[in-house]
């Protein structure tokens, strides 16, 4: 099965949302959750058989550790392909970015599939001979979209919406087009500016308008962000796709723990982190759309254009 749909437009929630769901009906051995790998500092990405491969390792390293894993490729790939053929496992495959990493991954996973079953997170849909069954995720609709903007509001603390009328939500729909990413950014940035500031200059549609969009709004993110707020998101793009744990977040940033835990606060208030984990213990991570702004808008500049 192959989830799609642009970027921030909620293929990760929807996923995890529906396993957790389906998990105790279903029989499976085990769930495996691995992320697709970002670009480098330079944009580069790996070729679709290097994002393969390394998948095959990881996959790999789950089923047996670090110690178990066969030497070269092929070996790797004909010892996982026997352990999903054996038994039944439910592999989720998120993140994938690139058509040409979506097209080899199908045609490479077919030979893997059954008992065990595979989902993907996709920005690009499959090709109409893939062998996969394709959900396409769509925009939501007015109404949701201000449900969600008013539930992360609350969520945030932030009041500003207590006063907005229909003409207000109207307004942040037309630009952001229903797009969860967006309305959640949008929430966060309520608490520092007003709603015609964080509109002010976007075009409504139109081509290129959604890349647009999440730059303006990003960059409008970026110039409220506090010194310590900065510095805390600019070392996130180092962190692993699971996520860091505040000591570590402290040591890439160089920030102590007076200053680490203001701006961890700092960037969740702005929707620019994910909290992950349970009640004993948390990590921090980055929407992928964060850390591309941040690659291609932020990372190369000068310090001190970065902090005007």
């Amino acid at each position: 099965i192959a989830v799609t749909g642009l970027g921030g437009i909620g293929k990760t929630a929807l996923a995890d949302s529906v396993i957790r769901r389906l998990v105790p009906e279903l029989h499976f051995d085990d769930v495996v959750w691995l992320r697709s790998a970002a670009a480098t500092m330079s944009g580069q990405s790996a070729s679709p058989q290097a994002t393969f491969d390394t998948l095959i390792i990881e996959l790999a390293q789950r089923f047996w550790g670090q110690s178990g894993v066969e030497n070269t490729p092929n070996q790797r790939l004909a010892q996982v392909r026997q352990r999903l053929k054996e038994r039944p496992f439910l592999i989720i495959i998120d993140n994938l970015e690139s058509e040409t990493d979506t097209a080899f991954l199908l045609t490479q996973l077919n030979n893997l599939a059954n008992p065990s079953k595979f989902l993907l997170t996709s920005r690009t849909r499959p090709a109409p001979q893939a062998i996969v069954f394709t959900c396409v995720i769509p925009e939501l609709s007015f109404d949701d979209s201000v449900t969600l903007l008013n539930h992360h509001a609350q969520e945030l603390g932030v009041m500003a919406l207590a006063t907005a009328v229909a003409a207000d939500y109207q307004a942040i729909w037309n630009v952001t087009g229903g797009h969860p990413l967006a309305l959640k950014l949008v929430a966060g940035l309520l608490d520092v500016l007003p709603l015609s500031t964080i509109l002010g200059g976007l075009a409504q549609g139109g081509a290129g308008h959604i890349e647009e969009m999440y730059r303006h709004i990003y960059w409008q993110m970026w110039r409220t962000l506090s010194e310590n707020g900065r510095r805390l998101l600019l070392t996130m793009p180092l962190v692993s796709e699971t996520g860091g744990d505040p000591d570590y977040l402290g040591v890439i940033s160089g920030l102590d723990e007076t200053q680490l835990w203001p701006a961890i606060q700092e960037l969740r208030s702005r929707s620019l982190l994910e909290v992950r984990g349970a009640l004993h213990e948390k990590s921090y991570g980055i929407h992928r759309l964060t850390e591309t702004f941040l690659h291609t808008e932020i990372i190369n500049w000068p310090f001190e254009e970065q902090r005007s």
